[in-house]
């Protein structure tokens, strides 16, 4: 299998952070994406690049996707009651 560019937003959450370390394994060029400078440091030291991107930010988040072959993007649910 050709080895391929994947950006995952919430790198370092419970999903996010299990795919990443998984898409790593498998040789892939991951771009993790997180708020948590420290829960990021601990992929890039696995071999993800890393960035910050507000989640708000149409361009910060345009140029982290910039020639991606896949982006996984999980939004948690409004968990408050309404």
């Amino acid at each position: 299998m050709p080895k391929k560019t994947y950006a995952v937003m919430g790198a370092t959450g419970h999903i996010g952070q299990v795919l990443t370390e998984k898409l790593l394994e498998k040789g892939h060029a991951v771009r993790a994406l997180g708020r948590d400078e420290k829960k990021l440091s601990a992929l890039k030291d696995k071999g993800a690049e890393t960035l910050s991107p507000a989640f708000d930010d149409a361009k910060g988040l345009a140029d982290a996707f910039k020639g991606a072959d896949g982006v996984f993007l999980m939004i948690p649910p409004q968990l408050r009651g309404g």
